[in-house]
């Protein structure tokens, strides 16, 4: 009878370290966000979401007529995004009410609460993310 208590009690300490473990290794979830193209004129685009102690924006991504582009591959945790856009004509602008910092040319800015002011901002929109795996922006 004490062997069979002692196996039972092993086994359960060994489901136990087993459990540990794979909890151990568990990732955050990666993520993708594409911005596609579906106006008949060149776009550019740039997105903004969080990074630890303020915001990191990037851009720019040409897009053809027709042409998606995944601008953000990562971890999808505590992720907010925000996106602008712009065709070659200027005409056409999809913006928000939500300021980043942004350049002339390719750029990545990490913008921290403490960071001094920066010499050229946009307007982004705030991206409504319904998945917290694959999420895609038409441009219209």
């Amino acid at each position: 009878m004490k062997f069979g208590f002692r196996l039972g009690a092993m086994m359960t300490v060994a489901s136990i370290s087993l459990f540990t473990v794979t909890l151990g290794n568990a990732q955050p979830a990666e993520a993708t966000l594409k911005i596609c193209n579906r106006t008949n004129s060149r776009v550019s685009t740039a997105i903004a979401h969080v990074i630890q102690g303020g915001w990191r924006s990037q851009g720019w991504w040409g897009l053809n007529p027709g042409e998606c582009k995944t601008v953000f591959s990562g971890s999808a945790e505590n992720r907010e995004f925000h996106f602008h856009a712009h065709n070659q004509a200027g005409d056409k602008v999809w913006e928000g009410n939500q300021a980043h910092c942004v350049s002339n040319r390719a750029f990545t800015i990490d913008s921290t609460f403490n960071s001094p002011r920066c010499d050229l901002l946009k307007k982004f929109r705030k991206l409504a993310i319904v998945s917290k795996t694959n999420s895609t922006v038409n441009l219209h």
